[in-house]
């Protein structure tokens, strides 16, 4: 087996690990992330009648919020390479009576469609973590139409994202875990100033805006913060399960050191950023 689909295995399994904790907290997320869905579908032109690809769709946005946007005349495909998230987001178009979902297994750097299939296509929070990220993006400019609308969502620096620092800087010393190289597969691959627009015109791209784009997410307790976090990031939590109660211990007590500065009116909230890129085919 290949490094590149090693990876691609390692990422699947952990994305399975992690669709229930997903699944779960979907309420909340769609609520917490609304500025970003509604950006989404308004920069790629979302409109009655549209045709949308959703890559790594998760457990459902932003391409159920799309097949609102297009509705019954329009249609959208949502892809991810868990099976688990794919199946999520079936249930969740059924609940919500969507009938121009489609959910489908598959692997962004390999689309399983014809050139010029869809009027937009967007892939939030996923790109960084794929084996070859400039593939990627060139399969989304192959299934795109002349003209069509795409939209890259990755996450911005790191000292603008509390809601993924407090956590990692409390976990970091408790696991003796060295930060990763900042070119590999993790939250923070293109957070640095013009790699997301390098990534997007390697890909094929020459109409390309970036935004960065600020949110809050308001956890309430530093208790919700910890519930719903490590819900998400289940390796994460594997790995906090396995330490001893002292070390547990440390590890919440830094957790709560780092939320300190984020409390409001005593409220946790915490900052978190997105760069979007977009653009026309």
């Amino acid at each position: 087996m290949t490094e590149a689909n090693q990876l691609r295995e390692l990422q699947r399994a952990s994305w399975e690990d992690t669709s229930a904790g997903w699944e779960r907290h979907y309420g909340w997320y769609v609520e917490t992330v609304r500025p970003m869905i509604d950006w989404v579908c308004d920069v790629t032109a979302l409109a009655p009648g549209k045709s949308v690809l959703d890559v790594a769709c998760g457990t459902g946005q932003p391409a159920l919020s799309a097949a609102q946007r297009v509705g019954p005349s329009g249609s959208v495909v949502a892809i991810d390479l868990a099976p688990s998230m794919v199946a999520a987001t079936a249930r969740r178009a059924k609940a919500m009576r969507l009938t121009n979902v489609e959910a489908r297994e598959m692997d962004a750097e390999a689309l399983d469609f014809p050139a010029n299939r869809f009027d937009a296509v967007t892939f939030t929070t996923g790109i960084m973590f794929c084996a070859d990220p400039v593939k990627a993006v060139a399969e989304i400019r192959r299934v795109l139409k002349s003209g069509g609308r795409y939209a890259i969502v990755v996450w911005d620096e790191p000292a603008k994202n509390p809601y993924l620092g407090v956590l990692n800087r409390a976990a970091g010393p408790v696991l003796n875990a060295p930060p990763p190289p900042p070119d590999s597969p993790g939250a923070f691959r293109f957070a640095q100033p013009g790699a997301l627009e390098r990534l997007v015109r390697a890909g094929g791209f020459t109409d390309v805006q970036v935004e960065s784009l600020p949110m809050v997410f308001d956890f309430g307790s530093v208790e919700n913060y910890l519930r719903i976090a490590l819900d998400l990031r289940s390796g994460l939590k594997a790995k906090l399960n396995a330490l001893s109660a002292e070390d547990s211990a440390r590890f919440e007590a830094l957790v709560r050191e780092g939320a300190k500065d984020h409390m409001d009116e005593g409220r946790l909230r915490l900052r978190a950023t997105v760069l979007c890129a977009s653009g026309s085919a």
